[in-house]
């Protein structure tokens, strides 16, 4: 967690309730909780930050999507999550020296 963020909430996805010393986290025991938790604190835009089992937990309710895309193939144990492409479109993408940010909107 990133210490306090005045003008921001986080909400922290977990089985295990507690109670934390910065002002603006809050916790959610599931996806539905803490959807309810950002509505109820005026959310108007909501970031996923996860590990792939958080990222999969959302999908079905995300309206967009900024991704980065390395070209390659590695190894490794975590991945994004598949999606449908068809039902999603990219809308900008902005490339960088070794990646490219692609922001995609669900049709």
């Amino acid at each position: 967690m990133r210490g306090n963020l005045p003008g921001r909430a986080q909400v922290v996805l977990s089985r295990t309730e507690r109670e934390y010393d910065i002002e603006t986290a809050h916790h959610a025991s599931g996806v539905e909780t803490a959807i309810d938790r950002l509505r109820g604190l005026g959310a108007e835009t909501v970031y996923v930050l996860g590990g792939a089992d958080i990222y999969a937990l959302f999908q079905p309710h995300l309206d967009c999507m900024v991704l980065s895309h390395v070209p390659g193939e590695y190894e490794g144990d975590t991945v994004y999550p598949e999606w449908d492409t068809d039902e999603w479109t990219v809308v900008s993408e902005q490339p960088y020296e070794g990646f490219t940010v692609r922001h995609w909107e669900r049709r």
